[in-house]
């Protein structure tokens, strides 16, 4: 039977009910039934005194829903801890100071306030984190590149400020020295572990020791003008390129990073491969490396393995944005260890700008 007319009452009611229920092709087959079109269908229950809000196909009814409080508990609040059980270290990776080199945006007076701003940094971090475990004992990776030594590959004559006597004795070693000497304030226990760069070769090289290294005398010169603190205890590594740190047991890979090949322009291929031959070449393994060299912090875990990758102190520089198409990145990582979690926190560190807050 056919209906033109749109009905009411008890049949208009039935109408509505059954197009409620009903799916897409149910209510194609009642139209028909009405001998109308699916649009009148729509139109006639749409019309139904706001029993049915239409939005689009697929999407269900309007219900009239009564929302009722959620009767009031008592929360109870959990205690803010002042130490929990374990205790952690912390870390800091020092690298690429590049000391004595002059940029439009970096100079020997740059990097003393940056390492300035970098201790307070550390300094607040380290009292935050006590605020969870007792943290007793720091950790400073001094990963090479320490000073920018004279003109070489890729460094311009006109990015020289000092000579490298001047280099080490007017600022690597006095600014180490003060980084150092603070966090004894912080620290019972301050173990230095040292590697040298690339910028630290003298010319000449293949016919030279290992051991002739600027970066290796400014060590020697910071751990003798340290004697007196018997707190703080020197790693430094004379013959090998790496060194392996012990941290609660956890061994670190130290090594520069002039040793990995770039491909593309880009170093991390080169990473993923030279790390991954290295977990099998050195003695006893390791589960975490940590490198310079390439002026661009960076967190990353080829197969598995977490690297962290290091920035600079360095702003303006001629080198990265020549060699990877980047610029240079002023951050240095401080991270915090567990003897059981390995590394618990990560920060990179912006040495360019000022503590705030």
């Amino acid at each position: 039977m056919s209906y033109r007319k749109k009905p009411s009452g008890k049949e208009y009611k039935e109408l509505v009910d059954r197009y409620q229920k009903a799916d897409h092709q149910t209510r194609l087959k009642l139209a028909k039934e009405y001998g109308i079109s699916y649009g009148t269908l729509r139109n006639w229950v749409s019309e139904g005194e706001g029993r049915l809000a239409h939005i689009s196909e697929g999407v269900m009814p309007s219900t009239n829903v009564e929302v009722r409080p959620v009767p009031e508990i008592n929360i109870t609040p959990i205690p803010q801890v002042s130490e929990a059980e374990g205790e952690e270290c912390q870390v800091l990776l020092i690298s690429d100071l590049q000391a004595g080199q002059k940029t439009p945006t970096f100079n020997s007076k740059t990097l003393k306030q940056e390492m300035i701003w970098f201790t307070e940094k550390s300094l607040r971090l380290c009292e935050l984190h006590r605020k969870m475990r007792p943290i007793t004992r720091l950790h400073v990776c001094l990963l090479g590149d320490i000073i920018e030594n004279m003109p070489m590959p890729l460094v311009k004559f006109e990015e020289i400020e000092h000579a490298v006597i001047d280099q080490i004795f007017e600022v690597a070693a006095p600014i180490l020295n003060d980084l150092l000497v603070s966090h004894l304030q912080l620290f019972d226990e301050i173990e230095v572990w040292c590697i040298r760069g690339n910028h630290g070769q003298l010319e000449g090289k293949r016919s030279l020791s290992a051991k002739t290294n600027w970066d290796t005398f400014v060590y020697k010169v910071l751990k003798a003008g340290l004697a007196n603190f018997g707190k703080i205890h020197f790693h430094i590594e004379e013959t090998e390129f790496y060194q392996v740190a012990n941290i609660y047991g956890i061994k670190v890979l130290l090594v520069h990073g002039d040793q990995i090949p770039s491909y593309l322009g880009m170093p991390f291929y080169g990473i993923d491969r030279r790390t991954l031959r290295w977990n099998v070449s050195i003695p006893g393994g390791w589960q975490y490396c940590f490198m310079g060299h390439f002026h661009v912090c960076n967190y990353i875990r080829p197969s598995g393995i977490p690297i962290f990758i290091n920035g600079t102190w360095v702003s303006g520089a001629s080198y990265p944005l020549h060699r990877l198409g980047l610029r240079d990145d002023p951050r240095q990582f401080i991270l915090f260890m567990s003897p059981k979690r390995g590394v618990t926190a990560i920060y990179d560190i912006e040495v360019n700008k000022p503590l705030r807050g």
